[in-house]
Order: C-alpha cells, then structure tokens, then sequence
C-alpha cells in the first residue's frame, strides 16, 4: 500500500478536511460577527457530510454514517431558503 492510500484509507485526509472546516468557522465567527450565522449556514452540511464519510471510511456503524448525512439536510434547506431570500 502506497502512502497516498494510506492517508485516504487511514481517514487523515478527512480529518485534516474537518479540521480546517473547524479553523473556518471559529475564523468566520471572529472575523464577522453579524454575518457569521448565514455562513456558518452554509458549512455546517459539509462538515456534517465530511462527518458521514470518516464515520464510513473507518468502519463505523451505517446507522451513525445515515445519521450524520441526514442531519446536513436541515442546514442545506435552510441554507437555501436564506440564499434564495437574497
């Protein structure tokens, strides 16, 4: 097995992915106070889906891996509804 594998089968690269999501938030929370919610709006599902699929690429239970890609929905929609508001 080569490292690059080995570093997306391990999951790293997708921890390190949710790490900077992370980094991006708590940036956007300090940098923009006022529009830090509707942007937060916008990666709480991705980070929810990064979540579903380490919870996969690790072998977890598909339960928690359907749990984590159902509870991006909300945040989508609402996301959207704001988006489409503009």
């Amino acid at each position: 097995m080569n490292v690059f594998q080995q570093f997306i089968e391990s999951g790293l690269v997708i921890e390190i992915a949710i790490g900077l999501i992370l980094l991006e938030m708590i940036a956007v929370l300090w940098l923009r106070r006022k529009a830090g919610f509707a942007v937060l709006l916008g990666l709480i599902p991705g980070l929810c889906l990064m979540l579903a699929l380490l919870t996969a690429l690790k072998g977890g239970d598909w339960r928690l891996t359907a749990l984590w890609v159902t509870a991006s929905l909300p945040f989508h929609l609402i996301d959207l509804r704001l988006r489409l508001r503009r």
